[in-house]
């Protein structure tokens, strides 16, 4: 089907743009001006960052990476993805394997044991086994190794210690550049686990020579801030502000159609003029994963009298074709997940609260709505929160622009 379109590949993923392709990364990340602006000042200034986003798929990794990308002239960066269960060690030695790993892009094996060796009188010997052993060279590194530790020892001062020289390593030997460590999906964590390794860790944020990011939903912000008020005093870089203008996705979209062209063929495009752009983007406000799928269903319109043939289609019949099979899921579900959309479609600011959902009768439990949405009500719902506690429940773009236009929608 991509072929009749004159595609080698599919230019609607709704995969954030990351460095495992740094052109597509490059050639198709558009807008954030003022984001990436805001980051480069305050990076000058040594301040930790928070880049935040409530949405799924308005951004915050394709800005991160590219970012990041961009500045790589100035810094070192790596980028971790949070797992949910660090613990002090463990996100110590993350950040150590992963320091180590981006370094050594080229003959990674030949290239680790030569900085391990000279690492070997300023590591602990325990530290250097860790990461000897994680990159599958503790045969080669066996002479400079001596493990002294008893069955009682506690890593953590020596993980620390390790990750300070080795930031400080890269700055001496990299021409002064300092290194930057993104933590993204922060909100994989929980709030409990986040205090207890945050606050533990505290000096470890305030390395020399090291910038510290964090990218997450809103409340992540609001957490940090009360397991580490003295540190996490610092500017939030909020994607939902600073969103996609409609020429953003329109030269996106161009550039990923041209990019995926198929070499001496025309591109064909989906649609037949902007407007089909501009109705996907009133739907899903500016959410370039949700436009970029809703352009993929334009591509599936693909038979005309059993002829394959591309098809241009105009704002309606992609209005259409997304309401129809948006009503198809819909009518798809239970009563009681349909009950919640209507109260989450009739509530004020179209979120719905942890309290509005519970039955303050003592001889009653949680009404199915409370039941429904702590279910797998995605991707007709996601979660805010205005802090680490509060939780909101609001309605997807899609959802509440068809309820609009449509007060039968749900029924």
């Amino acid at each position: 089907m991509l072929e009749q379109y004159g595609l080698h590949e599919s230019p609607f993923s709704g995969n954030p743009l990351t460095n495992d392709n740094t052109k597509f990364l490059e050639d198709c990340f558009v807008g954030r001006e003022e984001s990436f602006k805001l980051l480069t000042n305050q990076l000058e200034i040594g301040n930790a960052i928070m880049i935040i986003g409530t949405r799924s798929g308005i951004g915050k990794t394709s800005f991160i990476h590219y970012a990041l990308y961009k500045l790589k002239d100035r810094y070192f960066y790596v980028i971790l993805n949070t797992e949910e269960n660090w613990n002090e060690e463990t996100l110590l030695s993350d950040i150590i394997y992963e320091i180590i790993d981006s370094l050594n892009k080229n003959d990674k094996k030949t290239a680790t044991i030569m900085f391990l060796k000279r690492f070997a009188e300023r590591i602990p010997s325990t530290i250097l086994f860790r990461i000897a052993e994680r990159f599958h060279v503790t045969d080669e590194l066996k002479e400079v190794i001596t493990l002294e530790k008893g069955s009682y020892y506690d890593p953590i001062p020596d993980l620390k210690e390790s990750l300070k020289k080795i930031i400080e390593e890269i700055y001496n030997s990299n021409n002064h550049k300092e290194t930057i460590i993104a933590f993204d999906d922060l909100d994989n964590m929980t709030i409990t686990n986040m205090k207890k390794v945050f606050r533990s860790l505290k000096d470890v944020f305030q390395t020399g020579r090291a910038h510290y990011v964090f990218i997450g939903k809103e409340w992540t912000y609001n957490a940090l801030r009360g397991i580490m008020p003295d540190f996490i005093n610092i500017p939030i870089i909020n994607l939902e502000k600073d969103r996609l203008t409609l020429d953003d996705v329109i030269k996106s979209v161009e550039k990923r159609m041209i990019l995926m062209r198929k070499e001496g063929e025309r591109v064909i495009y989906p649609y037949k003029d902007k407007n089909v752009l501009k109705k996907l983007y009133d739907i899903y406000e500016g959410n370039m994963r949700g436009i970029l799928h809703g352009l993929a269903s334009a591509v599936s319109f693909k038979n005309v009298n059993n002829t394959i043939k591309p098809i241009q289609v105009t704002e309606n019949e992609i209005f259409d074709k997304i309401k129809s099979d948006l009503k198809e899921e819909i009518e798809e579900l239970e009563d009681g997940e349909k009950l919640v959309l209507k109260k989450l479609a009739n509530a004020k600011g179209g979120m719905l609260s942890f309290v509005n959902i519970i039955n303050k009768r003592p001889h009653q439990n949680r009404t199915n709505v409370s039941i429904y949405l702590n279910g797998p009500l995605e991707p007709y719902v996601y979660i805010k929160r205005k802090s680490g506690k509060d939780e909101y429940w609001a309605l997807q773009p899609e959802i509440k622009y068809f309820i609009k236009s449509d007060e039968t929608f749900l029924d």
